[in-house]
């Protein structure tokens, strides 16, 4: 795909940034841009919530092998 579920900032890691970014759209604080909605959607539900956030902190921390 276009995209890296998870991968917010274009770096091409997971990390807490992204998490963070995901927690500032859930927040209102920021909006997505381009593939932004569709990566930040972890739990592909449709919707970006705190979920999708602890997901990708989940992975980081290597608590789960995937998103």
């Amino acid at each position: 795909p276009p995209y890296i579920l998870g991968e917010m900032d274009g770096d091409g890691e997971i990390t807490v940034a992204d998490a963070l970014a995901i927690l500032r759209i859930v927040a209102k604080l920021a909006e997505p841009v381009g593939n932004q909605a569709l990566a930040a959607d972890c739990d592909l539900d449709g919707e970006i919530t705190v979920a999708d956030a602890l997901a990708v902190l989940r992975y980081v921390a290597k608590l789960t092998d995937s998103l």
